[in-house]
């Protein structure tokens, strides 16, 4: 299920970014950084291998689902915010 979720949200992305008023170019960019996430699988297989995995692996989603919210929930008055401070070529 993990990786429908991954393969979903990485085919949609640049989509849902130029919607929102991004430019192509950095909605590809972020859209090519996302699987640069997959670092911290690393940390959840150390986890794992110390604690009941499928623990882990609930502990993972939840915390995900509450970060994807509060994102969600900053993001929806405006999703340049994020960008006002970046330094991708602004």
């Amino acid at each position: 299920m993990g990786l429908v979720i991954f393969y979903a949200a990485d085919h949609w992305m640049p989509i849902l970014f130029k919607d929102a008023g991004l430019a192509a170019k950095e909605a590809t960019l972020i859209t090519a950084l996302f699987p640069l996430g997959g670092v911290g699988a690393i940390l959840f297989g150390w986890l794992m291998d110390r604690f009941n995995g499928n623990w882990v692996i609930a502990a993972g989603y939840a915390l995900t689902a509450v970060s994807i919210y509060a994102i969600g929930q900053a993001a929806a008055t405006s999703v340049h915010w994020f960008w006002s401070s970046s330094s991708l070529g602004r």
